[in-house]
């Protein structure tokens, strides 16, 4: 079953920091971030100051683990592909209740609008379900996304779940 998540709890943020500046400056102070990164790109200029603990992994499959493990809930943030995948990944692992964390995407300056709008196509051609739609939380600043986040509950369509 769901949790009410924590005051102090590790969420994962993965994206560029510059374009999540806005989020990271306005929340550290409320939470406690944590970043899994994988070697490879622990080099790169993505990083920055702001993101509180970061961890770094051998590979993108061992951060994946560790994000599953380590969340109380997923917020993603403007980013490119590498976002995008892992976006559906646990949007995915949500509806097949491999996890009950819920899930937000920041659609800062409407950055995810057309994203969104594919989403709301798919439902409408009826190629997913508007509970697997509803397994996203969006809002267009950190602060809503996080009070909308404090009492998601996740649903799931349970045709396509897991059995339990």
């Amino acid at each position: 079953m769901h949790k009410v998540i924590p005051v102090e709890l590790h969420w994962l943020i993965e994206a560029k920091v510059k374009l999540a500046g806005e989020f990271s400056d306005s929340f550290i102070a409320y939470m406690l971030g944590l970043g899994i990164i994988p070697k490879a790109l622990a080099t790169c200029d993505i990083i920055g100051d702001r993101v509180g603990e970061v961890k770094i992994v051998s590979s993108m499959h061992e951060r994946k683990v560790e994000m599953l493990d380590n969340a109380d809930a997923f917020i993603v943030l403007p980013g490119g592909l590498g976002t995008l995948e892992e976006l559906f990944e646990v949007a995915t692992w949500a509806q097949l209740k491999i996890h009950q964390k819920p899930i937000g995407l920041l659609n800062v300056n409407g950055f995810y609008d057309i994203l969104l709008s594919s989403i709301d196509y798919v439902v409408e051609k009826s190629i997913i379900s508007p509970l697997a739609q509803r397994i996203l939380v969006t809002a267009s600043t950190g602060h809503q996304l996080i009070e909308q986040l404090e009492v998601s509950v996740p649903r799931y369509d349970h045709e396509t779940s897991q059995q339990d």
